[in-house]
């Protein structure tokens, strides 16, 4: 598990005419994916050539979580994001915003508030 201090300001949007928001507020049990998961690339001797296994962290069950963001012009505004419940091993995926590490079954990761 990884654990931060303090969450934030760590969601920034920005609005049409130039506005900015982010949450001035913690974001309790915010948790992310990491871990080890295998990858190895191996001589096959059948196809005379290195052959990779990469096995990345990704969420396997999320949930949405709806947080307040405080924006520069004294509005508030409403964001959510997919909070990881589960997290496992998956086949790699480089364009993926979710490739990461993880340990397969493990539980995801609570960042302090």
């Amino acid at each position: 598990m990884r654990f931060y201090q303090s969450t934030i300001g760590i969601f920034i949007m920005k609005l049409p005419g130039g506005v900015t928001c982010r949450n001035t507020q913690p974001v309790a049990d915010f948790s992310e994916c990491r871990g080890y998961c295998p990858s190895r690339d191996t001589f096959n001797t059948i196809v005379n050539d290195f052959e990779s296994t990469c096995k990345c962290c990704a969420s396997k069950v999320t949930r949405d979580v709806q947080i307040q963001l405080s924006c520069d012009n004294g509005t508030p505004t409403m964001h959510t994001f997919r909070q990881p419940v589960s997290c496992e091993c998956k086949t790699c995926n480089l364009e993926s915003k979710d490739a990461g590490w993880e340990v397969p079954g493990a539980v995801p990761e609570k960042k302090r508030k």
